[in-house]
């Protein structure tokens, strides 16, 4: 037969274990939430590579090839380049109205 000292006994180690079980469980969701951050700045910056990647691969020159005075897409160079600060000054003329204008376009080196 169970006595009464018995009875206390389980219930002193069924309230334990749930101590127990409950510190595991904090310990869990504490690394879980790490984790969830830790995966959310990997997908950041995978996200602002791949726009970074884009951007390079697409660059802004398309926008700036046209003539200042009559925006015909037709440049001739006509052989003068410069290095400066970061830039190449291409030295051309537009093919439409003939006029010169430099083309500046991001240095790819």
């Amino acid at each position: 037969m169970v006595s009464l000292d018995d009875l206390h006994r389980l219930i002193a180690m069924s309230a334990e274990r749930r101590r127990e079980a409950r510190a595991i469980c904090e310990r869990v969701a504490s690394a879980r939430e790490r984790v969830h951050i830790f995966v959310n700045r990997v997908k950041l910056s995978s996200a602002e590579r791949q726009q970074e990647r884009q951007r390079a691969a697409h660059p802004r020159e398309r926008d700036q090839r046209r003539c200042p005075r009559c925006a015909s897409t037709q440049f001739e160079p006509t052989g003068n380049i410069r290095a400066e600060k970061g830039f190449l000054k291409i030295s051309g003329r537009c093919g439409s109205c003939a006029k010169p204008y430099i083309l500046v376009k991001l240095d790819a080196a």
